[in-house]
């Protein structure tokens, strides 16, 4: 019995102390051993889960501060040397090229988590638990800002080596689980690591940015008239994009997006959508991670144009948005 008693004793002082650590200290330890990385390297498995259907990839991965990565799995090898991605389809034996006007960090670099925790998610301490042989603190961020397809974070904190061994991310009925392996710091990679040998049979396919346009600019680089609207329902117009013919009108208010698509074509139809009238003219509302979509079609010159209308916003102002870009067709078109 007295042994009982003191392997109790035992036990509850070392949860108590589990227990004691603050948020802020976890958050101190984690970006402090974050600072202390040079190079990083290992596996990393993503399992993707929408609805019913669920996707695994496994990934070897490598980085090295502050802005140079690689990722392989099975389809595709993704590199970058701070200045150049190159994203290599095995499959289509194709290489894209692109230009990056910014560092960004990777989806398995978890200091896009660490850098700035505190002041970017509001940090709650779940408990601790295990994952696999390791004993894990256990974090839930929530964003401070909106977020379209985010609700919240989960992280399991080694508490040995202060580093997230899994990361899982929840919202709008999705969620991707990160779950690191075999993981090694520090082990000198060197920068060939990060330059991409292109094969001699790729197809080479150089990608641009596509450039922050002005309406008026944007109406030049297309062969229909942009409907604009007149009501938006607070947002107020950011800029235009221009890609393959297709025109992306780009609203905020505040950390939200409202977003007008326009394209010559018919448009595939929404998934599990329903019926709606606008002023006339049939159109579908659907309901994608949780983000309202309205489209309907209309006739210009014997073409077909397309417009798509999505944000965080109820069905009820999407569709009176639409009726304002209905309405003033009219007195837009030539």
């Amino acid at each position: 019995m007295y042994r009982v008693l003191i392997f109790i004793l035992i036990l509850f002082s070392l949860v108590g102390c589990v227990q004691q650590i603050s948020t802020e200290e976890i958050a101190k330890k984690l970006k402090e051993r974050y600072e202390s990385i040079k190079d990083m390297s290992g596996k990393i498995v993503i399992t993707t889960e929408i609805d019913e259907m669920k996707f695994t990839r496994h990934v070897n991965f490598s980085i090295k501060m502050p802005d140079k990565y690689r990722s392989e799995d099975e389809n595709a090898i993704v590199v970058s040397n701070g200045s150049v991605v190159w994203i290599y389809d095995k499959r289509l034996n194709e290489v894209r090229i692109l230009k990056l006007q910014k560092a960004k960090k990777p989806e398995f670099d978890y200091g896009r988590f660490i850098e700035d925790m505190m002041e970017e998610f509001n940090v709650e301490y779940l408990g601790t638990g295990r994952v696999g042989d390791r004993n894990c603190y256990i974090l839930k961020l929530t964003p401070k800002k909106w977020n379209a397809l985010v609700d919240y974070y989960k992280l399991w904190i080694d508490d040995e080596f202060w580093y997230p061994i899994k990361i899982e991310t929840i919202g709008r009925g999705l969620k991707i689980t990160l779950k690191y392996e075999e993981i090694e710091f520090n082990t000198g990679l060197s920068d060939e690591v990060f330059e991409f040998k292109i094969p001699s049979s790729a197809k080479v396919v150089k990608v641009k940015f596509p450039k922050k346009l002005t309406i008026e600019e944007a109406q030049k680089r297309v062969n229909f008239t942009i409907l604009k609207p007149n009501y938006t329902a607070g947002y107020e117009f950011s800029y235009a994009v221009v890609f393959k013919d297709c025109v992306f009108l780009i609203y905020e208010r505040g950390s939200k997006s409202l977003v007008v698509s326009e394209y010559l074509a018919k448009g595939k139809r929404l998934p599990n959508s329903k019926g709606v009238e606008i002023d006339g003219i049939s159109g579908e509302t659907s309901e994608v991670f949780k983000v309202k979509i309205l489209k309907f079609e209309i006739e210009i010159d014997n073409k077909t144009l397309t417009v798509e209308i999505s944000g965080d916003l109820s069905e009820e102002e999407l569709v009176e948005i639409a009726e304002s870009m209905i309405q003033t067709f009219p007195l837009d078109s030539p």
